[in-house]
């Protein structure tokens, strides 16, 4: 009996596996092997040494399996990572406009950011007004009129 895990394929049409399943999976997964390992022990006749080698394999199978789901589980927490970083910078990008010399906040006019900050790092840095109308960056110094 061979059970093939190693396929690069490890979700059904689009839906991604959740954190739920794995977790349920792992657990029903960790049952099996007690069970199987149980059943390996326990005091058996040499009638029954060929049901003891398919245990053994079968306790094998499941191990790779969780091995395997664990490293799913790896790869949703990763990939959830990127989604919510993904996002947060869409959500940003939507809250602010370009006016033709800074960034300002769509919800507050007063909000205003550092052109060169947003643009090289996509960080929003807030530009301090002086009196004399000039615009000033603490992070890169830039200075706008």
């Amino acid at each position: 009996m061979v059970i093939n895990f190693h396929s690069k394929k490890y979700n059904k049409g689009n839906k991604m596996l959740d954190l739920q399943t794995i977790t349920t999976v792992i657990n029903g997964i960790k049952g099996a092997m007690d069970i199987a390992t149980t059943l390996k022990n326990s005091n058996v006749t040499l009638e029954q040494a060929e049901n003891q080698a398919k245990l053994a394999e079968i306790i094998s199978a499941l191990s790779d399996a969780k091995i395997h789901i664990s490293q799913l589980n790896d790869s949703i927490s990763e990939q959830n990572n990127i989604i919510k970083e993904l996002e947060n910078k869409l959500k940003q990008k939507e809250e602010i406009t370009f006016n033709g010399k800074v960034y300002e906040s769509k919800n507050n006019k007063n909000d205003i950011f550092c052109p060169a900050c947003y643009d090289s790092n996509q960080k929003l840095v807030r530009l301090t007004k002086f009196d004399n109308d000039i615009l000033n960056c603490k992070v890169c110094l830039s200075n706008y009129h």
